[in-house]
């Protein structure tokens, strides 16, 4: 339905939504924050077979506000239900950016159609009543692209070290039949010698991420590296798509913020 190639380099990475959020940019009992614009370079190493380095790599703009209510954080945005410094109820709007291929990225995908990213809708709700916290999220193709779910439970650590905030997290996200079909699936009229027509079924996938942000002390400029690091299931390590069944997302960046 859409394409959303050249939204998605200009949309700030939805990997930003797991390790490098507003939250992260802001010490934990603020509550809103001005706007901060920045720069990200980000290296996807999706696991589909001979993809192209093309396919793996982009730039975008960082984009973070965070309002009383109304927040946009890097690739998604959406409304406060709840806002309190332990506890965060939010419904979402997510651009699926970082799954999918053009059919042109690799050999082994021509004659495929493509996969397209598209823009994801639900909720959260995290709670964060000491250093360590908990996520719990659910999204839902808004836009029909795939027609499915995920959900993700997470752990997470959190804490601030001079100038720097550093935060890891470990969770499961569990992706539904549909939406794994449409990213990993082969459909009949796709299939060739050597790529046999394959239909996947829902999976659960083991995540990691890390993330460190450093602000000089005073300064209106925020540094930021951060790397996920997802564990697939055999429905997606079986696909005849995929030769890995495990992929590396590495960001970096830098943001200025205004109005401090």
């Amino acid at each position: 339905m859409f394409n959303f190639r050249l939204i998605a380099s200009a949309a700030a990475l939805a990997v930003i939504t797991q390790v490098a959020s507003a939250n992260e940019m802001a010490p934990p009992t603020e509550k809103s924050r001005p706007l901060t614009l920045g720069l990200v370079a980000g290296y996807f190493d999706k696991p589909y077979s001979a993809l192209d380095d093309d396919g793996k790599r982009t730039v975008a703009p960082l984009i973070l506000w965070e309002g009383e209510r109304f927040f946009w954080r890097g690739g998604w945005g959406g409304y406060k239900f709840v806002n309190r410094p332990d506890l965060e109820v939010a419904a979402l709007v997510s651009i699926r950016a970082t799954m999918g291929y053009d059919s042109s990225d690799s050999n082994v995908l021509r004659g495929m159609d493509d996969r397209d990213a598209t823009v994801d809708g639900g909720f959260h709700i995290v709670w964060t009543p000491s250093e360590f916290g908990l996520k719990f999220e659910m999204l839902g193709d808004l836009a029909d692209e795939y027609g499915g779910y995920e959900v993700t439970g997470e752990g997470f650590y959190q804490a601030r070290s001079g100038n720097w905030l550093n935060r890891l997290a470990a969770g499961l996200v569990y992706q539904s039949e549909d939406l794994v079909d449409y990213y990993y699936g082969v459909k009949s009229k796709e299939a060739r010698p050597g790529r046999p027509a394959y239909s996947a079924d829902g999976e659960t996938n083991f995540r990691l991420s890390a993330a460190t942000i450093y602000r000089p002390e005073g300064s209106k400029w925020s540094f930021l590296l951060g790397a996920r690091y997802d564990m697939f299931g055999d429905e997606i390590d079986d696909s005849p798509i995929t030769n890995d069944d495990s992929q590396l997302s590495v960001l970096a960046g830098f943001g200025y913020t205004f109005g401090m």
